[in-house]
């Protein structure tokens, strides 16, 4: 058994205000969605306003498992990036701790 977690940042550069949908959500073995991991948000950002869409669940995972986040955006203009004062700004961030084993 796994805690998951993670956030999108997400910031609006299309030089005026939008009104965007942000979606994520995760996937294991490329068929199978978390439960919890689904996220979405639609609000006004103002033109250079940031966001962060965040998530967090557990899940059972075994050895040969996979985990990929996929993301939904319904305007092109909205850009999945971190604030530029920082050297290395980060567009997401997934993370996975093992809490135990399931019981048979």
């Amino acid at each position: 058994m796994y805690s998951f977690g993670g956030c999108i940042h997400f910031q609006n550069n299309s030089g005026g205000d939008k009104t965007p949908l942000v979606a994520s959500r995760l996937y294991r073995n490329g068929t199978d969605e978390l439960k919890c991991s689904q996220r979405a948000w639609k609000g006004t950002q103002k033109d250079g306003g940031e966001d962060v869409l965040s998530y967090n669940g557990t899940v059972n995972l075994v050895a040969g498992d996979t985990v990929v986040l996929q993301y939904y955006i319904d305007d092109n203009t909205i850009d999945f990036t971190s604030n530029a004062v920082f050297d290395n700004p980060v567009a997401y961030t997934l993370w996975l701790i093992r809490t135990g084993s399931l019981i048979d």
